[in-house]
């Protein structure tokens, strides 16, 4: 969810970038869709990133996230944890 509360952070993560919910609860940048009353953000930690987020471009802007972690954990030589979950593995969706 996207109260504070319920997010990756609330629950020990660090970090966090992803959507809030799940990509058919908000219309997105490749599928404008009225019936949602607000565009699905992508967020950073609790901070809105982008909205509405471009479902065709999540997968690239994850992995490049995932990268920076890295790097950045890594110069800081400190154990971590990166948990990837891909929320769409391909665009378009076929109803």
């Amino acid at each position: 969810g996207q109260a504070a509360e319920h997010t990756p952070r609330a629950h020990g993560f660090d970090t966090f970038l992803g959507l809030p919910y799940s990509t058919d609860m908000g219309a997105s940048a490749w599928q404008a869709d009225s019936t949602f009353p607000l565009p699905l953000p992508l967020l950073h930690n609790e901070t809105i990133a982008a909205q509405p987020v471009d479902i065709s471009a999540l997968t690239d802007d994850m992995v490049a996230f995932s990268g920076r972690f890295l790097r950045a954990s890594a110069a800081r030589g400190v154990p971590w944890f990166l948990y990837v979950a891909f929320h769409q593995p391909h665009v378009p969706n076929a109803p």
